[in-house]
């Protein structure tokens, strides 16, 4: 984990203003590491800093728990969001971007496989960010640094070659959930999501490459967490099925838009 970069010059600098948003999904056991990772992060940013917490419908305490938690902190600072029925991951995000007021959108998951701090191992300098760049995570970039059980490994990359070959994403991975993106990118890419699972992302990605705006993969230090929830085999078949089911969605609407093209000409 990047816990290393040092601050002594970080905090000098003049980041921009940030927010981090967090799906949250019965996360009662990783509440403490997350907040001592966001914590971290935030002694180290100068820039201003919202952080927003997305309870997913937990059937936990872990709502009650984050309240407790994070109630040290600057109440400008923290948002914390509550609804009572798991919708998923991507749904999550939807509504925690929603609530951005910030400048830039960092998304993470709430295991911080990977930590806040590695935003300082992509960015040098605030002079590095460029205003209309999405970056995304990959574990398969040539500088990752993954800790991770081979079965594991070898079954995201049979999922990402499945992606690739499926929806035309040329991304080696799409999964990863540390992106950073310019707050105005990330709500219009999730205002009108149509997938709320694990293949959210995918969409997002579409959607990106649609619109010809630019996305940099960067490399990721990931810790694989012994407790995570993705079930390698129920949730690779979802996520394969949701992946079918959104090409076939955008296949119908170019081609319904391309109908109404020719009419009109």
């Amino acid at each position: 984990m990047p816990e290393d970069v040092s601050s002594s010059n970080s905090k000098a600098k003049n980041w921009p203003s940030l927010s981090i948003v967090v799906p949250c999904y019965n996360e009662l056991d990783r509440l403490e590491a997350l907040h001592k990772a966001l914590k971290s992060f935030n002694e180290h940013w100068s820039g201003q800093i919202q952080i927003i917490l997305v309870d997913d419908g937990s059937l936990d305490l872990s709502f009650r728990k984050m309240q407790a938690l994070f109630s040290e902190m600057n109440p400008a600072q923290i948002v914390i969001l509550h609804y009572p029925d798991n919708r998923g991951k991507g749904y999550a995000l939807q509504f925690g971007i929603k609530e951005a007021q910030c400048d830039y959108v960092l998304t993470m998951d709430a295991d911080v496989a990977t930590s806040p701090m590695m935003v300082f191992k992509w960015f040098e300098d605030p002079a590095q960010i460029e205003p209309s760049t999405i970056y995304i995570g990959s574990r398969e970039h040539l500088n990752s640094r993954i800790r991770v059980p081979g079965i594991r490994k070898w079954s995201g990359r049979l999922f990402n070659l499945f992606t690739r070959i499926s929806s035309g994403i040329p991304y080696l991975d799409t999964q990863c959930g540390f992106k950073w993106y310019p707050r105005a990118y990330a709500r219009q890419l999730f205002a009108n999501l149509i997938t709320f699972g694990w293949a959210h992302d995918i969409e997002i990605l579409w959607k990106a490459r649609k619109a010809h705006w630019k996305i940099q993969e960067m490399p990721v230090d990931w810790d694989h967490q012994s407790n995570s929830k993705i079930r390698l085999l129920s949730d690779g078949l979802a996520m394969g099925w949701e992946v079918l089911q959104m090409r076939i969605y955008f296949w119908k609407r170019s081609l319904f838009k391309s109908k109404i093209h020719e009419k009109r000409n």
